[in-house]
């Protein structure tokens, strides 16, 4: 009688299970140890103006999928032991809500008389800015500081020096003057600037022999604007998206992020157009300028989509055919991408760092500046009744060398990491 020899199945079962498992944990270990952790970023932004915290938006759009991006305000978290309106108020409110709320008042003296003591307070004490600075650099620990605020750049840089910290500068205006000033010193090579296009313009491009940087460390670049205005559209699925009649120009009107109480006034004298229009008012998040709008009467040639807030701007801007709006460099640099001929309003005294903006729509023929309500009515009213003279400002647009400004600036942070660029 033979006996059979060998495993049983059972057995066979057991340890093949058992030898699955452990090529899995192997295999889970390995891959805990070797897979690096993201590179942290902190991107040092301010919610006054709404500018900088476009720019902010657009740049994690690029960056927060390969790194840990972290976008803090410098002003009002950072520096917060030295705001003079936290400090009177006990917290309770601070500099850059002030700051908004008297750009919204067009109180633009005051808003000079702000900006100016800022500089003065930060040339006279740098070390106390300095000191906050470097502490929470040290203690947060970041692989790379992003800056695309104004004022305290010197300072950021210092603190970064000290730290070995790579530092970008990223300014947000065309004349960035104010995002350089008082950097010198000795050459630092983890320090890197974009210059946004139209910086031929200002004051800046005179003093890059100045500053503390490598030559390759400077790049020609564009104001950061986010990744939808670089996609294709679909026009007639925009317009049914918004109720916007297909046989009508459009008009999109853009008075501020909080939706300027000039709307109002300019909504009212819009009236007066003569040729057929359909105007797109964008309000930001002024609900009752909103109501008041929805009541004006318009003629039976013209028609309205007064819109709350929206992240539709780059739909909107595809399907317009020129654009009404405040001197922001953001607004600018998105409609340039666009092709949007542009009616800046120069109804109040343009602010110091503003003037550049009027002078890159003149020198680049891509629109026109109106120095009252009268004047964008006027103006509008005569790009609607002779189109020649919109397509003219089309093609000037469609001429300038388009740049995306975010892209740019991820292009470089890779460099900074030494990470091989995406084909």
């Amino acid at each position: 009688m033979s006996t059979k020899t060998g495993w049983s199945t059972p057995k066979k079962t057991l340890i093949f299970v058992s030898v699955l498992l452990t090529t899995v944990g192997l295999y889970w270990k390995y891959t805990q140890h070797t897979v690096e952790p993201k590179k942290k970023i902190i991107i040092l932004s301010s919610i006054g103006g709404g500018g900088h915290t476009a720019a902010t938006k657009a740049l994690r759009g690029y960056l927060d999928q390969d790194y840990d991006v972290k976008a803090v305000q410098a002003f009002s978290e950072v520096l917060q032991q030295k705001d003079p309106i936290a400090l009177l108020t006990k917290g309770a409110h601070n500099s850059v809500e002030f700051y908004n709320y008297i750009t919204y008042k067009r109180w633009f003296p005051i808003l000079m008389f702000m900006r100016n003591a800022g500089r003065w307070y930060f040339d006279t004490y740098p070390g106390h800015v300095e000191q906050l600075i470097y502490s929470y650099l040290e203690q947060k620990k970041p692989d790379l500081v992003i800056s695309v605020i104004p004022m305290i750049n010197n300072m950021i840089l210092k603190a970064a020096k000290e730290l070995d910290i790579p530092f970008l500068l990223v300014p947000t205006d065309f004349d960035y003057t104010a995002y350089i000033a008082n950097i010198s010193g000795k050459t630092y090579d983890k320090f890197y600037l974009t210059t946004p296009f139209g910086s031929d313009l200002s004051k800046s491009q005179k003093v890059h022999q100045n500053l503390p940087i490598l030559k390759e460390n400077l790049i020609l670049s564009r104001i950061p604007i986010r990744a939808g205005f670089f996609a294709e559209k679909n026009h007639s699925k925009i317009k049914k998206m918004f109720s916007i009649p297909e046989n009508k120009p459009v008009v999109l009107v853009m008075m501020g992020a909080q939706g300027s109480r000039e709307m109002y006034i300019l909504a009212k004298r819009l009236r007066t157009i003569e040729t057929p229009a359909h105007f797109v008012l964008c309000l930001g998040r002024n609900k009752s300028l909103q109501k008041k709008i929805n009541k004006i009467y318009f003629p039976n040639h013209l028609s309205v989509t007064a819109l709350g807030f929206t992240d539709k701007i780059p739909e909107l801007m595809a399907i317009s055919d020129f654009i009404i709006t405040k001197p922001g460099p953001n607004t600018i640099s998105e409609a340039m991408q666009m092709n949007l001929p542009i009616i800046l309003d120069k109804s109040a005294t343009p602010l110091e760092w503003e003037k550049p903006n009027f002078e890159l729509v003149k020198k680049y023929n891509i629109g026109m500046t109106a120095n009252s309500i009268d004047e964008m009515v006027f103006f509008a009213n005569d790009l609607l009744k002779y189109p020649r003279r919109l397509q003219a400002f089309k093609k000037d647009l469609e001429q300038l060398p388009k740049v995306n400004g975010a892209l740019k600036v991820k292009e470089t942070v890779d460099r900074i990491f030494g990470k091989k660029a995406k084909k």
